[in-house]
């Protein structure tokens, strides 16, 4: 009898507490983060920034010698 009890009350709790762990479930965009905050739009100026500061030195390393 109590293994039986044991076994329903296990059951009834985790019914009734899962919907309440699914729901606190979040998702997480990183790309509207930095899109969004200054914080975020300031790195990707840097960013930004940096890439075209390598893209001009590669080039620049890249032309013949002659």
């Amino acid at each position: 009898m109590k293994k039986e009890l044991t076994v329903i009350l296990f059951l009834l709790v985790s019914t009734l507490t899962f919907p309440a762990l699914a729901q606190s479930i979040a998702w997480f965009n990183p790309q509207k983060v930095l899109r969004d905050s200054s914080a975020g739009r300031k790195v990707l100026a840097k960013q930004q920034a940096l890439k075209k500061r390598f893209e001009r030195e590669r080039k620049n390393a890249e032309k013949p010698l002659a």
